[in-house]
C-alpha cells in the first residue's frame, strides 16, 4: 500500500508540474496576443489618420473630420470602435486635446486609443468621483471668494 500512495504522489507530482507549465505558457499566450492587438491598432490607426489627412498637412480639421465620416466604410470602421461618431463635434474637442481645433496624429491615435470600446464601471466610478471632488473645490472657492470680497467691504466703510 505504501509504494502505490507513492506512486499516486509521483503522479500527482508530475500532472500539476505539467499543469503549472501550460498555466505559464497560456498566461504569456494571453499578454503577447494583448501586445500584438495593441500594435496592430496602432498600425490601423496610422492608416486610418492617413486616409483622414486628405490635403497631407499632418493635421485634421473638424471639417474633414465631419466629411470623412459621412463615407459610409468610415463610419463603419468607427461604428466597429464602438465610437458614435452622431456627435462628431464632441469626438473632435476630446481628441483635440491641445485645443487648437486641429487633431495631429498623436491626439487621433491615442484619442481613437482611449475611447475605443465601452465604458467599464471603474470609469464610470472614476467620472463620479472627480465631479465630486471638482463640485467641492468650486463650493470652497466660492466659500474663499465670499470671505474676501466681505473682507473688501468691511476695510472700505472703516
Amino acid at each position: 500500500t505504501f509504494s502505490i500512495f507513492a506512486m499516486l504522489n509521483v503522479v500527482t507530482s508530475v500532472f500539476v508540474d505539467s499543469t503549472m507549465q501550460r498555466s505559464q505558457n497560456d498566461r504569456d499566450y494571453v499578454i503577447q496576443c494583448e501586445l500584438q492587438g495593441k500594435r496592430e491598432f496602432l498600425c490601423t490607426m496610422e492608416r486610418v489618420f492617413e486616409e483622414l489627412d486628405a490635403n497631407g498637412d499632418g493635421e485634421i480639421g473638424l471639417n474633414e473630420l465631419e466629411e470623412h465620416l459621412n463615407d459610409p466604410q468610415m463610419g463603419a470602421w468607427f461604428s466597429a470602435l464602438s465610437l458614435d461618431i452622431k456627435q462628431v463635434g464632441k469626438l473632435f474637442r476630446l481628441m483635440d486635446v491641445d485645443r487648437s481645433g486641429l487633431i495631429d496624429r498623436e491626439e487621433f491615435i491615442s484619442g481613437c486609443f482611449n475611447l475605443k470600446g465601452t465604458a467599464k464601471n471603474l470609469d464610470v466610478a472614476i467620472l463620479q468621483y472627480e465631479t465630486k471632488r471638482i463640485g467641492h473645490l468650486v463650493v470652497k472657492l466660492g466659500d474663499h471668494i465670499d470671505e474676501v470680497l466681505s473682507a473688501l467691504t468691511n476695510k472700505r466703510f472703516i
